[in-house]
This record gives C-alpha cells, structure tokens and sequence, in this order.
C-alpha cells in the first residue's frame, strides 16, 4: 500500500493550461492518475486492492471530489464483499451512508447504514483496529442524521471496543468522544428549535 502511493506522489504532475498553479488541480490530477492506475492493475491480493480504494476514495472525500469517492468506496465494498471481512465492509458502507446522507440521499443511507449495523453485531470474534473505525464512522452517520438511540448505542460499543483494543486512556478514543459530544451538541440544537 505504501508503495503503490509512494510511486503515485514520486511522478510530478504536469499542470494543466488551465489550472494556472491552482494547488488543488495538481492534487486532483494526482488523485485521478492513482485512480485509474488501481483500477487499470492486475489484482493481486482483494485485501491490499480493497485497502488501496479505501483511502483513495477517504482523500477524495476530503478533497470534496465526493462522486470519486463515492465511486471508490463502492469499488472497494465490492472487493470487500469477497474476501468476508465484515468490519471492513462495515467500514465502507458506513462511509458511503454518511456520505450520501450528507448529499441528501438519505433513503439510500439508511440501507447501507442497517446493512452496515448488521455486519458489526458483536458475536465474539476478534475486536481490533477495522472494528472501532467502523463503529465510529456508522456512529457519525448516525449523529448527522439526529439518530441519538442509534448513536448511543453504536458509541457505546465503540467505546467498549476501543478501550479494550487501546486502553481506557488512549488517544485512540479521542474520536468516539468527540462524537459523543458533537451527538450532545445537536441534541441541544434540536431540542432548543423544538422550544
């Protein structure tokens, strides 16, 4: 994985007649070339391919490119329905709901966000690193679209996870937390337009 991005930022990218030095057509023309050069490879290994889409379609999405990242996502969800790693399928399709629940798809999230709920049922297998991602990252959709029981719940598993994976202490956990306080931050929201 760290090679295929290393050979990817090693190559300079040529700017455009139109992008006059704009950083962000450079990183665009970037991103582009990582994207058709992971879906031109030959397929080697699912989980290395499905590793390689995740974090391309994560930099699409915080480059504002979310129809790329979206794509993305649904590419490596597809690799990922193959090899049955359900926390890391989770993980994917929490990020397309939250995605596309912010797009306004909000019927579409709901699907991939019960689909992804459903994959992250505990049953006693190993809780590592993809886990906790997951969790908070359906935990994120679930306070953007004001579903507090949701929230509480999936936070609460993250938590339990986290702490057991990182230690009650960790800075890992610095994400679950903070989204139990963004959650307490719309609950005030909603509760004060409701007055």
């Amino acid at each position: 994985i760290g090679a295929f991005f290393v050979d990817l930022f090693n190559e300079p990218v040529l700017p455009s007649s139109n992008s006059a030095g704009n950083a962000d057509a450079g990183i665009s023309a970037l991103l582009d070339r990582g994207q058709r050069r992971l879906l031109a490879r030959e397929r080697r290994s699912p989980e290395i391919d499905a590793a390689l889409l995740q974090t391309l379609a994560q930099v699409n999405w915080q480059m504002e490119r979310n129809a790329m990242a979206r794509s993305l996502f649904e590419e490596a969800a597809a690799v990922k329905r193959g090899i049955g790693d359900n926390d890391s399928l989770a993980l994917t399709l929490a990020s397309i709901a939250r995605l596309d629940a912010l797009s306004g798809a909000t019927e579409a999230s709901a699907v991939l966000a019960r689909e992804a709920e459903e994959l992250l049922v505990p049953n006693g297998r190993y809780e590592g690193r993809t886990r906790y991602l997951a969790l908070t990252e359906l935990a994120a959709y679930y306070v953007i679209t004001f579903s507090f029981a949701a929230t509480d719940r999936t936070l609460d598993e993250a938590i339990r996870v986290g702490t057991a994976r990182y230690g009650a202490k960790s800075p890992e956990l610095f994400r679950a937390k903070r989204l139990q306080l963004t959650s307490l931050q719309y609950r005030l929201l909603v509760d004060d337009s409701l007055v």
